[in-house]
């Protein structure tokens, strides 16, 4: 039979074993050698928070494995701090009875260790273990004690009674403050200790301040009555008396019964353990509470109990998480974009910045951040894409194809669907001649290519088109284009017209020609964009006119050229390095040389003849505001023949020299000709989202009527054309602007102008956009409609509509956009 006593003055340290008696002892985390090597160690709080929980696992195993606890404090009363520390290891006690049990008496493995089942019903617990409490005089104490007179009966006599009544006292504040905390209770089983209830329990010592209180109390425990008397406790030492009030009869076989009240009657189980059946029920104990082998809930809450300062900043912390959470949610619509979650973010947390305190701040501020992001991500979400006109896509998250889906590691569960604003407009086909209603575009080709292929189908298909070079092959999403060297192999030199061309055009105009030589006689389409203005540059003002000239049987039909003499090819082989790729959607002034765009983002028709234009009643289109439906006049340079004379020679040798005065409207031409001016119309239209449309007279005018003279389109002509203008149609009392979208250019018989559109969305410093790089040969008698790009994009990405007067003033159509030989300056 073993009698186990601990002394509690975060490791065990000894075991000390004299007869039927073990004394274990084990140091408090306040003892000034532990405080010291803290110290050493550097930061001493975190440290101490570990020590402190390591001391009360320590604490709480020893309670299990001994028959009597001896609790030593420095002064004459009982902390607060030590009854909440009693409560929180009862509170654990509880939790982990059931863990304790297993341990002790584990099903299927080596049992070897009797444990019966009234031991295990207890707790693990040999028995409640009874709590002794010894309080070392303070100095204070010692030095009035010191003074007294020891060979005065009356000063012995005063001493004895001041000590009883500060033991009666000492003893019943400690039970009431224990019985008040539910530390004690009347059924000792459930307590976590006992105190006697007709024995003294509190005993003072005075020790000398050299002594080791380890070695004091060791050595007092096994050797009671060998030590001397003390004059405190009246001739009779105290550590003498715990051990024969408490010690003593349990080593005689004597258990003790602490239940009170009603349970005082009934019995209580008591176990007199071996040594190896002590040390084998310990050293399983030992593995669960201290060493910590398994987690166990309940020790996990140990920590964050005996941390005052962690429990209050949890609870602080925890109240305030919730509120915050519903000042986050507060006002959010089903689904929203990140800016409105960011938003509510810094809401939330400046709310629970406000509230929460201590060292828990962190651990819960990123719980919230957590929270509200694992909130906004289950179904929450908006879709984050942005419509080319800078508006949201209402859906949820979604996909748009399902590789994305695939590709994708997250958010699996969202749907696969095209982007959608819910916004429509009303626009026009690339003719004019057509409206309809387009969604708001997401992708560069639904903006510019998509919605006018749907809208051919059902009005300009009848149309002649004029088409624009494009990329004829496109390797996944890059464009190739040929690299320089590629581009000076393949480039073929111009040639003026062959001597005797002018003949073999007489000899067609009178149906005489050779079936060789007509076939050689090719049409203005089909001469190449690079060789038409250097063709114009070789010949004369006089050879211009004859050639622009047609004769009255051929009224209505295309101006036709000779062909030019094709080269040789080069007798060496040029070896092409590879193409070089480039990803800008569009032909603007960014782009290598020899770029060819993916898809046409311009559209070039005819849709009539010049006969087709009424000037007094203007364009019959749908959308135009009553009166602005007329195109600007503008006369170009014609001539007409006489008919006894014949057409001159094209021979470079016979083509008389160009008038010296270059800015002279009319000049000189030769013998027999008279040059001519042929009415053309020029119309810039502009085109709101509502489908509003008007021509524009002037940077800040609309066109008001028919216009009577040729000064109005000259001057739209030699200036910058807006690219947005203020629309007079209004939305909710708000202005909104209207974009430059189509050119109308009505070309009138025998007249050879060029046309070439450049337009800067940026300003003068941004990229310009153009359909080609050259300028594009209109024919005669024809009635032209150039369609503008819905929106320009280049390597900073694409440019919206703007929103403010001042950004939409910086875009505009630039001027010289009309040229060739018939065109006037004036």
């Amino acid at each position: 039979m073993t009698i186990s006593v601990f002394v509690l003055v975060p490791h065990l340290s000894s075991v000390h074993e004299q007869k039927k008696l073990a004394v274990v002892h084990v140091v408090g985390v306040n003892d000034l050698e532990v405080l010291a090597s803290l110290a050493e160690q550097g930061d001493i709080g975190p440290q101490y928070k570990q020590q402190q929980f390591k001391h009360a696992n320590m604490v709480l195993f020893l309670l299990h494995v001994v028959h009597l606890a001896i609790f030593v404090q420095v002064g004459v009363s009982l902390s607060a701090r030590n009854v909440r520390w009693f409560r929180i290891l009862d509170q654990v006690r509880q939790g982990l009875a059931p863990t304790l049990i297993s341990a002790v008496n584990p099903s299927g493995k080596d049992n070897s260790v009797h444990v019966s089942d009234a031991w295990l019903r207890s707790g693990a617990r040999f028995c409640t273990p009874r709590l002794l409490v010894c309080c070392l005089c303070t100095p204070k104490l010692t030095r009035e004690l010191d003074n007294s007179n020891p060979g005065d009966p009356a000063s012995q006599r005063e001493r004895r009674v001041f000590f009883k009544k500060l033991y009666t006292s000492l003893e019943n504040e400690i039970y009431n403050v224990l019985r008040r905390n539910w530390v004690l209770q009347d059924y000792s089983a459930n307590s976590l200790f006992t105190v006697p209830a007709k024995k003294s329990f509190v005993y003072i010592l005075q020790m000398q301040s050299s002594q080791d209180p380890t070695g004091f109390f060791l050595q007092r425990l096994t050797a009671p009555h060998a030590q001397p008397a003390d004059s405190i406790s009246g001739g009779q030492d105290a550590v003498s008396l715990l051990y024969s009030d408490h010690i003593e009869p349990l080593v005689r076989g004597r258990p003790f019964n602490d239940n009170i009240n009603k349970y005082s009657g009934n019995d209580t189980h008591f176990e007199f353990p071996t040594l190896a059946q002590w040390a084998a029920v310990a050293n399983r104990l030992h593995h669960v509470l201290v060493m910590k082998e398994t987690a166990v809930k309940p020790l996990e809450s140990l920590r964050s109990q005996l941390d005052t300062e962690h429990k209050f900043s949890d609870n602080r912390c925890s109240k305030a998480l919730p509120l915050a959470m519903r000042v986050y949610q507060d006002g959010l619509p089903n689904h929203y974009t990140t800016d409105k979650h960011n938003l509510h973010l810094q809401n939330a947390i400046a709310y629970f910045s406000n509230f929460a305190r201590g060292k828990c701040f962190d651990k819960y501020l990123q719980e919230l951040r957590e929270n509200c992001e694992r909130y906004w991500s289950s179904g929450h979400q908006l879709c984050e894409v942005m419509s080319l006109t800078n508006h949201h896509c209402v859906y949820p998250f979604h996909f748009t194809s399902e590789q994305e889906k695939v590709a994708s590691c997250s958010n699996q569960g969202a749907m696969v669907k095209p982007h959608c604003s819910k916004l429509r407009s009303t626009s026009g086909c690339n003719c004019g001649r057509r409206q309809g209603v387009r969604d708001d575009p997401f992708t560069l080709h639904d903006a510019n290519v998509l919605f006018y292929s749907d809208m051919d189908k059902k009005c300009c298909h009848s149309c002649d088109r004029i088409p624009f070079p494009t990329q004829p092959s496109v390797a996944g999403d890059s464009l190739i284009i040929p690299s320089a060297q590629s581009e000076a192999a393949n480039q073929k030199p111009v040639t003026s017209p062959p001597p005797g061309a002018a003949a073999a055009v007489s000899d067609w105009r009178r149906g005489e020609a050779d079936p060789e030589v007509s076939s050689q006689v090719e049409s203005v389409a089909s001469v190449a964009e690079k060789k038409l203005p250097q063709f114009f540059e070789d010949l004369s003002l006089s050879e211009v006119m004859e050639l622009g000239q047609h004769s009255e049987s051929n009224q209505g039909q295309p101006f036709k050229f000779p062909a030019a003499e094709k080269p040789t090819a080069p007798p060496e082989q040029v070896l092409e390095p590879p193409p070089v790729a480039c990803d800008l959607p569009m032909l603007s002034s960014e782009c290598p040389s020899a770029f060819l765009p993916k898809h046409n983002t311009w559209s070039l028709l005819k849709v009539s003849n010049h006969g087709g234009y009424d000037p007094q009643n203007g364009l019959d289109l749908p959308g135009f505001i009553h009166g602005t439906n007329f195109l600007l006049p503008f006369d170009t340079l014609t001539v007409s023949r006489t008919a006894e004379e014949p057409w001159p020679s094209l021979d470079p040798a016979s083509r008389p020299p160009l008038d010296p005065a270059p800015r002279l409207p009319k000049p000189k031409a030769q013998p027999g000709f008279k040059p001519a001016v042929a009415r053309a119309y020029v119309g810039f239209e502009f085109e709101c989202f509502k489908g509003t449309r008007f021509f524009l007279a002037n940077r800040d005018n609309m066109v008001k009527g028919p216009p009577t003279g040729q000064d109005v389109a000259l001057r739209a002509l030699k200036t910058d054309v807006p690219l947005y203008h203020v629309c007079s149609c209004r939305v909710n009392k708000n202005s909104h602007f209207s974009q430059l979208t189509r050119i109308h250019f009505i070309a009138p018989p025998s007249t050879c102008l060029t046309l070439h559109p450049v337009v800067k969305p940026l300003g003068h410093d941004g990229p310009a956009f153009f359909p080609q790089v050259d300028p594009i040969p209109l024919p005669c008698d024809s009635h032209l409609v150039l369609r503008l790009p819905f929106i320009y994009e280049s390597s900073l990405g694409p440019h919206p509509p703007p929103k403010d007067p001042q950004t939409a003033s910086m875009s505009f159509l630039q001027h010289g956009m009309v040229g060739g030989p018939s065109f006037i300056v004036t």
